[in-house]
Protein backbone atom coordinates (compact mmCIF):
# COMPACT_ATOMS: atom_id res chain seq x y z
CA UNK A 1 0.00 0.00 0.00
CA UNK A 2 1.23 3.47 -0.81
CA UNK A 3 1.58 5.96 1.99
CA UNK A 4 1.87 9.71 1.90
CA UNK A 5 4.33 11.50 4.08
CA UNK A 6 7.75 13.09 4.30
CA UNK A 7 10.43 11.52 2.12
CA UNK A 8 14.00 11.02 3.25
CA UNK A 9 14.88 13.68 0.67
CA UNK A 10 12.40 16.26 1.95
CA UNK A 11 11.51 18.13 5.12
CA UNK A 12 8.57 20.19 6.30
CA UNK A 13 10.83 23.19 6.24
CA UNK A 14 11.35 22.83 2.50
CA UNK A 15 7.78 22.14 1.43
CA UNK A 16 4.34 21.88 2.95
CA UNK A 17 2.79 18.59 1.98
CA UNK A 18 -0.74 18.00 0.84
CA UNK A 19 -1.68 14.85 2.70
CA UNK A 20 -4.41 13.80 0.35
CA UNK A 21 -5.75 10.49 -0.86
CA UNK A 22 -3.93 9.50 -4.04
CA UNK A 23 -5.79 10.74 -7.05
CA UNK A 24 -7.67 13.57 -5.30
CA UNK A 25 -5.54 16.26 -6.90
CA UNK A 26 -4.83 16.44 -10.61
CA UNK A 27 -1.07 16.47 -10.21
CA UNK A 28 1.75 14.72 -12.00
CA UNK A 29 5.44 14.29 -12.41
CA UNK A 30 7.01 13.99 -15.41
CA UNK A 31 20.55 8.89 -21.64
CA UNK A 32 28.81 4.35 -23.09
CA UNK A 33 27.66 1.78 -21.03
CA UNK A 34 24.18 0.79 -20.07
CA UNK A 35 22.88 4.15 -21.25
CA UNK A 36 22.64 2.84 -24.82
CA UNK A 37 18.99 3.75 -25.24
CA UNK A 38 16.31 2.05 -27.26
CA UNK A 39 13.79 4.83 -27.74
CA UNK A 40 10.21 3.83 -28.32
CA UNK A 41 8.78 6.67 -26.23
CA UNK A 42 6.10 8.95 -27.55
CA UNK A 43 6.75 12.68 -27.25
CA UNK A 44 10.12 14.40 -27.50
CA UNK A 45 13.05 12.45 -28.97
CA UNK A 46 15.17 10.48 -26.58
CA UNK A 47 17.76 12.97 -26.99
CA UNK A 48 16.86 16.37 -27.33
CA UNK A 49 18.51 15.45 -24.13
CA UNK A 50 19.46 11.90 -24.05
CA UNK A 51 20.37 8.76 -25.87
CA UNK A 52 24.05 8.23 -26.07
CA UNK A 53 24.78 5.44 -28.51
CA UNK A 54 22.82 3.25 -30.94
CA UNK A 55 19.36 4.71 -30.52
CA UNK A 56 16.30 3.82 -32.50
CA UNK A 57 13.22 6.00 -32.40
CA UNK A 58 9.58 5.50 -33.23
CA UNK A 59 8.57 8.62 -31.36
CA UNK A 60 5.48 10.38 -32.60
CA UNK A 61 5.89 14.10 -33.14
CA UNK A 62 3.74 16.13 -30.80
CA UNK A 63 1.62 18.84 -32.43
CA UNK A 64 2.86 21.42 -29.96
CA UNK A 65 6.43 20.79 -31.17
CA UNK A 66 6.00 21.05 -34.94
CA UNK A 67 7.29 24.52 -35.61
CA UNK A 68 10.14 26.36 -34.00
CA UNK A 69 8.64 29.60 -35.26
CA UNK A 70 5.59 29.12 -33.05
CA UNK A 71 7.66 29.14 -29.88
CA UNK A 72 8.27 31.98 -27.50
CA UNK A 73 11.00 34.39 -28.48
CA UNK A 74 14.19 34.11 -26.48
CA UNK A 75 14.54 36.98 -24.08
CA UNK A 76 10.91 37.37 -23.04
CA UNK A 77 10.21 40.08 -20.49
CA UNK A 78 10.67 38.52 -17.06
CA UNK A 79 9.02 41.34 -15.11
CA UNK A 80 5.52 41.44 -13.72
CA UNK A 81 3.33 38.96 -11.88
CA UNK A 82 3.64 35.36 -13.08
CA UNK A 83 0.64 34.45 -15.20
CA UNK A 84 0.27 30.92 -13.88
CA UNK A 85 -0.74 28.96 -10.82
CA UNK A 86 0.25 25.61 -9.35
CA UNK A 87 -2.60 23.16 -8.80
CA UNK A 88 -1.87 22.33 -5.19
CA UNK A 89 1.32 21.37 -3.37
CA UNK A 90 3.85 18.66 -4.21
CA UNK A 91 2.76 15.24 -3.00
CA UNK A 92 5.29 12.88 -1.46
CA UNK A 93 4.70 9.18 -2.06
CA UNK A 94 6.70 6.71 0.01
CA UNK A 95 6.27 2.95 -0.18
CA UNK A 96 8.35 -0.19 -0.52
CA UNK A 97 8.66 0.49 -4.25
CA UNK A 98 8.32 4.27 -4.57
CA UNK A 99 10.30 7.24 -3.32
CA UNK A 100 8.58 10.01 -5.16
CA UNK A 101 7.70 13.69 -5.14
CA UNK A 102 4.86 14.44 -7.55
CA UNK A 103 5.10 18.02 -8.80
CA UNK A 104 1.84 19.99 -9.07
CA UNK A 105 0.31 20.81 -12.43
CA UNK A 106 1.09 24.21 -13.92
CA UNK A 107 -2.04 26.08 -15.03
CA UNK A 108 -1.20 28.98 -17.34
CA UNK A 109 -3.11 32.21 -17.55
CA UNK A 110 -2.91 33.87 -20.97
CA UNK A 111 0.28 33.79 -23.00
CA UNK A 112 2.79 33.29 -20.19
CA UNK A 113 5.80 31.56 -21.71
CA UNK A 114 7.36 28.30 -20.62
CA UNK A 115 10.55 30.26 -19.92
CA UNK A 116 8.79 32.53 -17.44
CA UNK A 117 7.15 29.61 -15.67
CA UNK A 118 10.31 27.51 -15.45
CA UNK A 119 12.42 30.39 -14.19
CA UNK A 120 9.82 31.27 -11.58
CA UNK A 121 9.47 27.74 -10.21
CA UNK A 122 13.24 27.18 -10.34
CA UNK A 123 13.42 24.39 -12.90
CA UNK A 124 16.94 25.55 -13.86
CA UNK A 125 18.14 25.94 -10.26
CA UNK A 126 20.07 23.16 -8.47
CA UNK A 127 18.52 22.04 -5.19
CA UNK A 128 19.49 19.77 -2.34
CA UNK A 129 15.91 18.42 -2.08
CA UNK A 130 14.70 18.11 -5.69
CA UNK A 131 11.33 16.80 -6.81
CA UNK A 132 12.51 13.42 -8.07
CA UNK A 133 10.58 10.19 -8.42
CA UNK A 134 12.15 6.71 -8.21
CA UNK A 135 9.94 3.69 -8.88
CA UNK A 136 10.64 -0.06 -8.81
CA UNK A 137 8.97 -3.38 -9.41
CA UNK A 138 8.65 -5.36 -6.21
CA UNK A 139 11.14 -7.91 -7.63
CA UNK A 140 14.04 -5.46 -8.12
CA UNK A 141 16.89 -6.72 -5.90
CA UNK A 142 17.86 -4.80 -2.78
CA UNK A 143 21.46 -4.34 -3.98
CA UNK A 144 20.33 -2.58 -7.17
CA UNK A 145 18.05 -0.29 -5.16
CA UNK A 146 20.84 0.41 -2.68
CA UNK A 147 23.31 1.35 -5.41
CA UNK A 148 20.65 3.44 -7.16
CA UNK A 149 19.98 5.44 -3.99
CA UNK A 150 23.69 5.81 -3.27
CA UNK A 151 24.58 7.10 -6.73
CA UNK A 152 21.65 9.47 -7.10
CA UNK A 153 22.19 11.04 -3.69
CA UNK A 154 25.85 11.58 -4.56
CA UNK A 155 24.78 13.19 -7.85
CA UNK A 156 22.46 15.57 -6.01
CA UNK A 157 25.19 16.48 -3.54
CA UNK A 158 27.75 17.00 -6.31
CA UNK A 159 26.05 18.67 -9.28
CA UNK A 160 22.71 19.58 -7.69
CA UNK A 161 19.24 18.18 -7.86
CA UNK A 162 16.98 19.40 -10.67
CA UNK A 163 13.22 18.94 -10.44
CA UNK A 164 10.99 16.70 -12.54
CA UNK A 165 13.23 13.67 -12.90
CA UNK A 166 11.44 10.30 -12.98
CA UNK A 167 13.18 6.92 -13.12
CA UNK A 168 11.43 3.56 -13.15
CA UNK A 169 13.21 0.19 -13.03
CA UNK A 170 10.91 -2.77 -13.61
CA UNK A 171 10.25 -6.35 -14.59
CA UNK A 172 7.56 -6.71 -17.23
CA UNK A 173 6.29 -9.87 -15.50
CA UNK A 174 6.71 -8.48 -12.00
CA UNK A 175 4.50 -6.85 -9.42
CA UNK A 176 4.26 -3.26 -10.65
CA UNK A 177 1.07 -2.26 -8.88
CA UNK A 178 2.63 0.52 -6.80
CA UNK A 179 4.65 1.95 -9.68
CA UNK A 180 1.63 1.92 -12.00
CA UNK A 181 -0.51 3.64 -9.38
CA UNK A 182 2.06 6.42 -9.08
CA UNK A 183 2.50 6.76 -12.84
CA UNK A 184 -1.26 7.07 -13.12
CA UNK A 185 -1.02 10.09 -10.82
CA UNK A 186 1.38 11.60 -13.34
CA UNK A 187 -1.32 11.43 -16.02
CA UNK A 188 0.96 9.00 -17.86
CA UNK A 189 -1.59 6.59 -19.26
CA UNK A 190 -2.88 8.49 -22.27
CA UNK A 191 -2.53 7.65 -25.94
CA UNK A 192 -1.21 9.90 -28.71
CA UNK A 193 -4.67 11.39 -29.16
CA UNK A 194 -4.88 12.48 -25.52
CA UNK A 195 -7.36 9.76 -24.60
CA UNK A 196 -6.99 7.82 -21.33
CA UNK A 197 -5.97 4.16 -21.53
CA UNK A 198 -5.80 1.43 -18.91
CA UNK A 199 -2.61 1.50 -16.84
CA UNK A 200 -0.32 -1.39 -17.73
CA UNK A 201 3.34 -2.24 -17.57
CA UNK A 202 3.11 -3.34 -21.21
CA UNK A 203 2.41 0.25 -22.24
CA UNK A 204 5.34 1.45 -20.11
CA UNK A 205 7.57 -1.17 -21.78
CA UNK A 206 6.38 -0.20 -25.26
CA UNK A 207 7.53 3.36 -24.51
CA UNK A 208 10.84 2.32 -22.93
CA UNK A 209 13.59 4.86 -23.34
CA UNK A 210 16.25 6.52 -21.27
CA UNK A 211 16.45 9.41 -21.39
CA UNK A 212 13.20 10.60 -22.88
CA UNK A 213 10.18 12.33 -21.41
CA UNK A 214 6.64 12.15 -20.17
CA UNK A 215 3.96 14.80 -19.99
CA UNK A 216 0.62 15.04 -18.26
CA UNK A 217 -2.04 13.42 -20.40
CA UNK A 218 0.59 12.96 -23.13
CA UNK A 219 0.06 16.62 -24.00
CA UNK A 220 3.66 17.92 -24.20
CA UNK A 221 2.59 21.51 -23.70
CA UNK A 222 6.02 22.40 -22.34
CA UNK A 223 4.71 23.51 -18.96
CA UNK A 224 4.06 20.03 -17.56
CA UNK A 225 6.85 17.95 -19.07
CA UNK A 226 9.32 15.74 -17.21
CA UNK A 227 12.52 13.84 -17.92
CA UNK A 228 11.76 10.12 -17.78
CA UNK A 229 14.22 7.24 -17.59
CA UNK A 230 11.98 4.30 -18.46
CA UNK A 231 14.30 1.35 -17.85
CA UNK A 232 13.54 -2.36 -17.85
CA UNK A 233 15.65 -4.09 -15.20
CA UNK A 234 19.17 -4.15 -16.71
CA UNK A 235 19.99 -7.23 -14.62
CA UNK A 236 17.48 -9.28 -16.63
CA UNK A 237 16.72 -7.24 -19.77
CA UNK A 238 17.59 -9.36 -22.84
CA UNK A 239 19.15 -6.26 -24.41
CA UNK A 240 22.07 -6.57 -21.96
CA UNK A 241 22.52 -10.35 -22.02
CA UNK A 242 25.89 -10.24 -23.81
CA UNK A 243 27.23 -7.59 -21.44
CA UNK A 244 26.15 -9.50 -18.34
CA UNK A 245 27.71 -12.73 -19.58
CA UNK A 246 30.99 -11.19 -20.73
CA UNK A 247 31.57 -8.55 -18.04
CA UNK A 248 30.32 -10.44 -15.01
CA UNK A 249 27.95 -9.06 -12.40
CA UNK A 250 30.38 -6.74 -10.59
CA UNK A 251 31.77 -5.02 -13.68
CA UNK A 252 28.31 -4.81 -15.20
CA UNK A 253 27.01 -3.04 -12.10
CA UNK A 254 29.57 -0.28 -12.66
CA UNK A 255 28.35 -0.18 -16.26
CA UNK A 256 24.81 0.41 -15.00
CA UNK A 257 26.02 3.13 -12.65
CA UNK A 258 27.87 4.88 -15.48
CA UNK A 259 24.61 4.88 -17.43
CA UNK A 260 22.65 6.36 -14.53
CA UNK A 261 25.13 9.21 -14.20
CA UNK A 262 25.17 9.85 -17.96
CA UNK A 263 21.40 10.04 -18.14
CA UNK A 264 21.02 12.24 -15.09
CA UNK A 265 23.49 14.69 -16.56
CA UNK A 266 21.32 14.88 -19.69
CA UNK A 267 18.53 15.99 -17.34
CA UNK A 268 20.85 18.70 -16.00
CA UNK A 269 21.61 19.84 -19.55
CA UNK A 270 17.89 20.05 -20.33
CA UNK A 271 17.18 22.12 -17.25
CA UNK A 272 19.36 24.97 -18.51
CA UNK A 273 17.75 25.25 -21.94
CA UNK A 274 14.30 25.83 -20.36
CA UNK A 275 11.73 25.49 -23.14
CA UNK A 276 14.31 25.16 -25.92
CA UNK A 277 15.14 21.70 -27.22
CA UNK A 278 18.72 20.63 -26.61
CA UNK A 279 19.80 19.57 -30.07
CA UNK A 280 19.92 20.39 -33.76
CA UNK A 281 16.93 21.69 -35.76
CA UNK A 282 17.15 18.61 -38.00
CA UNK A 283 16.90 16.16 -35.09
CA UNK A 284 14.05 13.70 -35.37
CA UNK A 285 10.65 13.85 -33.80
CA UNK A 286 9.97 17.55 -33.44
CA UNK A 287 11.25 19.93 -30.81
CA UNK A 288 11.00 23.55 -29.76
CA UNK A 289 13.32 26.32 -30.86
CA UNK A 290 16.41 24.10 -30.90
CA UNK A 291 19.60 25.44 -29.35
CA UNK A 292 21.64 24.09 -32.26
CA UNK A 293 23.71 21.99 -29.87
CA UNK A 294 25.53 19.29 -31.87
CA UNK A 295 25.43 15.65 -30.85
CA UNK A 296 29.16 15.63 -30.11
CA UNK A 297 28.57 18.28 -27.44
CA UNK A 298 25.34 16.93 -25.93
CA UNK A 299 26.71 13.39 -25.68
CA UNK A 300 30.37 14.22 -25.20
CA UNK A 301 29.79 16.60 -22.31
CA UNK A 302 27.55 13.93 -20.75
CA UNK A 303 30.51 11.53 -21.02
CA UNK A 304 33.08 13.91 -19.53
CA UNK A 305 30.84 14.41 -16.51
CA UNK A 306 30.52 10.73 -15.47
CA UNK A 307 34.20 10.13 -16.18
CA UNK A 308 35.21 12.81 -13.68
CA UNK A 309 32.32 12.37 -11.25
CA UNK A 310 32.92 8.63 -10.91
CA UNK A 311 36.66 9.18 -10.56
CA UNK A 312 35.99 11.66 -7.76
CA UNK A 313 33.47 9.57 -5.82
CA UNK A 314 34.78 6.11 -6.75
CA UNK A 315 36.20 5.20 -3.34
CA UNK A 316 33.02 6.41 -1.60
CA UNK A 317 30.61 4.36 -3.72
CA UNK A 318 28.93 1.63 -1.72
CA UNK A 319 29.72 -0.97 -4.39
CA UNK A 320 33.42 -0.03 -4.29
CA UNK A 321 33.47 -0.48 -0.53
CA UNK A 322 31.58 -3.78 -0.80
CA UNK A 323 34.15 -5.12 -3.28
CA UNK A 324 37.20 -3.62 -1.59
CA UNK A 325 38.26 -1.78 -4.76
CA UNK A 326 39.28 1.53 -3.21
CA UNK A 327 42.06 3.20 -5.20
CA UNK A 328 41.33 1.33 -8.46
CA UNK A 329 40.34 4.54 -10.26
CA UNK A 330 43.08 6.79 -8.89
CA UNK A 331 45.86 8.49 -10.85
CA UNK A 332 44.66 7.88 -14.42
CA UNK A 333 45.74 4.20 -14.46
CA UNK A 334 47.25 2.51 -17.51
CA UNK A 335 45.26 -0.69 -18.04
CA UNK A 336 45.61 -3.85 -20.11
CA UNK A 337 41.92 -4.12 -20.95
CA UNK A 338 38.67 -5.38 -19.50
CA UNK A 339 38.75 -8.98 -20.69
CA UNK A 340 37.86 -11.86 -18.37
CA UNK A 341 41.54 -12.67 -17.81
CA UNK A 342 42.24 -9.25 -16.29
CA UNK A 343 42.01 -8.60 -12.53
CA UNK A 344 38.69 -7.27 -11.29
CA UNK A 345 40.30 -3.94 -10.34
CA UNK A 346 41.44 -3.37 -13.92
CA UNK A 347 38.16 -4.44 -15.48
CA UNK A 348 36.18 -2.14 -13.21
CA UNK A 349 38.58 0.75 -13.78
CA UNK A 350 38.35 0.26 -17.56
CA UNK A 351 34.56 0.12 -17.50
CA UNK A 352 34.42 3.26 -15.36
CA UNK A 353 36.67 5.14 -17.84
CA UNK A 354 39.35 5.84 -15.27
CA UNK A 355 42.14 5.47 -17.88
CA UNK A 356 41.78 8.91 -19.43
CA UNK A 357 45.23 9.08 -21.04
CA UNK A 358 44.63 5.83 -22.91
CA UNK A 359 41.35 7.20 -24.26
CA UNK A 360 43.16 10.30 -25.51
CA UNK A 361 45.81 8.13 -27.19
CA UNK A 362 43.15 6.04 -28.92
CA UNK A 363 41.47 9.18 -30.28
CA UNK A 364 44.81 10.55 -31.47
CA UNK A 365 45.65 7.30 -33.28
CA UNK A 366 42.28 7.33 -35.01
CA UNK A 367 42.56 10.94 -36.18
CA UNK A 368 46.14 10.30 -37.37
CA UNK A 369 44.84 7.39 -39.44
CA UNK A 370 46.52 4.78 -37.24
CA UNK A 371 43.44 3.42 -35.48
CA UNK A 372 42.19 -0.13 -35.26
CA UNK A 373 40.76 -1.83 -38.34
CA UNK A 374 37.20 -1.24 -37.19
CA UNK A 375 37.84 2.45 -36.56
CA UNK A 376 35.84 4.74 -38.85
CA UNK A 377 36.83 8.06 -37.28
CA UNK A 378 39.54 10.00 -39.08
CA UNK A 379 38.67 13.42 -37.72
CA UNK A 380 35.81 15.62 -36.53
CA UNK A 381 33.51 17.41 -38.96
CA UNK A 382 29.86 18.35 -39.31
CA UNK A 383 29.10 14.61 -39.47
CA UNK A 384 29.48 14.51 -35.68
CA UNK A 385 26.65 17.02 -35.24
CA UNK A 386 23.97 14.40 -35.87
CA UNK A 387 23.59 10.93 -34.37
CA UNK A 388 22.48 9.61 -37.74
CA UNK A 389 25.78 10.54 -39.39
CA UNK A 390 28.44 10.52 -36.67
CA UNK A 391 31.52 8.33 -37.14
CA UNK A 392 33.49 9.39 -34.04
CA UNK A 393 31.08 8.76 -31.13
CA UNK A 394 33.79 6.98 -29.18
CA UNK A 395 36.01 10.07 -29.14
CA UNK A 396 33.61 12.99 -28.67
CA UNK A 397 34.43 13.03 -24.98
CA UNK A 398 37.99 14.10 -25.87
CA UNK A 399 36.71 17.04 -27.93
CA UNK A 400 34.80 18.25 -24.87
CA UNK A 401 37.90 17.83 -22.71
CA UNK A 402 39.66 19.93 -25.35
CA UNK A 403 37.12 22.74 -24.89
CA UNK A 404 37.91 22.75 -21.17
CA UNK A 405 41.65 22.64 -21.95
CA UNK A 406 41.31 25.76 -24.13
CA UNK A 407 39.50 27.66 -21.38
CA UNK A 408 38.40 25.94 -18.17
CA UNK A 409 36.00 23.36 -16.83
CA UNK A 410 33.99 26.26 -15.45
CA UNK A 411 33.46 27.38 -19.05
CA UNK A 412 32.51 23.88 -20.21
CA UNK A 413 30.07 23.14 -17.39
CA UNK A 414 28.79 26.58 -16.35
CA UNK A 415 29.33 29.32 -18.94
CA UNK A 416 28.07 27.37 -21.94
CA UNK A 417 24.93 26.36 -20.04
CA UNK A 418 24.37 29.94 -18.90
CA UNK A 419 24.50 31.31 -22.45
CA UNK A 420 23.15 28.59 -24.74
CA UNK A 421 19.50 29.49 -24.02
CA UNK A 422 19.88 33.10 -25.14
CA UNK A 423 22.66 32.75 -27.75
CA UNK A 424 22.22 29.21 -29.04
CA UNK A 425 25.19 26.87 -29.14
CA UNK A 426 27.02 28.62 -31.97
CA UNK A 427 26.64 31.99 -30.27
CA UNK A 428 27.89 30.59 -26.96
CA UNK A 429 30.81 28.88 -28.70
CA UNK A 430 31.81 32.14 -30.37
CA UNK A 431 31.46 34.12 -27.12
CA UNK A 432 33.62 31.82 -25.01
CA UNK A 433 36.05 30.38 -27.57
CA UNK A 434 36.02 32.82 -30.49
CA UNK A 435 35.50 29.91 -32.87
CA UNK A 436 32.95 28.63 -35.33
CA UNK A 437 32.22 24.92 -35.30
CA UNK A 438 34.25 24.36 -38.48
CA UNK A 439 37.19 26.27 -37.04
CA UNK A 440 36.97 24.17 -33.88
CA UNK A 441 36.99 20.92 -35.87
CA UNK A 442 40.04 21.98 -37.86
CA UNK A 443 41.91 23.14 -34.77
CA UNK A 444 41.04 20.04 -32.73
CA UNK A 445 41.97 17.61 -35.51
CA UNK A 446 45.38 19.27 -35.89
CA UNK A 447 45.88 19.25 -32.12
CA UNK A 448 45.21 15.51 -31.99
CA UNK A 449 47.57 14.85 -34.92
CA UNK A 450 50.29 16.82 -33.18
CA UNK A 451 49.80 15.15 -29.78
CA UNK A 452 49.94 11.35 -29.62
CA UNK A 453 49.72 11.70 -25.83
CA UNK A 454 47.87 14.40 -23.88
CA UNK A 455 49.82 17.53 -22.93
CA UNK A 456 50.39 18.26 -19.28
CA UNK A 457 47.24 19.57 -17.57
CA UNK A 458 44.94 18.31 -20.35
CA UNK A 459 43.13 16.18 -17.76
CA UNK A 460 42.43 17.64 -14.31
CA UNK A 461 44.06 16.21 -11.23
CA UNK A 462 41.73 18.12 -8.90
CA UNK A 463 38.17 17.06 -8.24
CA UNK A 464 35.75 18.50 -10.80
CA UNK A 465 33.54 19.96 -8.07
CA UNK A 466 36.59 21.86 -6.79
CA UNK A 467 37.19 23.33 -10.25
CA UNK A 468 33.51 24.06 -10.90
CA UNK A 469 30.93 25.50 -8.52
CA UNK A 470 27.85 23.80 -9.89
CA UNK A 471 25.63 25.55 -7.36
CA UNK A 472 26.09 29.14 -8.61
CA UNK A 473 24.91 28.66 -12.18
CA UNK A 474 22.49 31.31 -13.50
CA UNK A 475 21.06 30.08 -16.77
CA UNK A 476 18.17 31.36 -18.84
CA UNK A 477 19.00 35.07 -18.66
CA UNK A 478 20.28 37.58 -21.17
Amino acid sequence: MLTLGPSGRTTAVHRSLALLVMGLLGVACSSASVSDETDTETGPPADQAGGSEAETSTATQDPSERADSEDEAVGDDQSGTPGFTLDGEPIVVVSDNADCVISPRVIVDGDTSVNEVFRDIGMNVPKSDPEHCYLFSAEIPDDLRRHHADVHQKLIDYVGGYDRYVHITYETEGDNSEALEVLDQFGYFYDNNGQPVDPSIDLVYDRRSCLSGLSRENNYDGYNDFSFCNQPNPLTDPMWEWDRENFGSDVFMYNIINGWVHEYYHHVQRAHTLERSLGMPADCCGGRNHTGSPAWFVEGQAQVFPTLFLRDVFDDLQITKDLGLEGACADDPRLNGNGPDQPLRERVSWQTNCNMTQKFEAASRAIRGEGDEWEECTGFSELEEMRETWICPGHMEILNFYLAYLTSFETLFISLHEDVWALGFEGALDKHFGLTKDELYEQFNQFMRDNPTPPEDFFPTERLDELVDFWVIESGVG
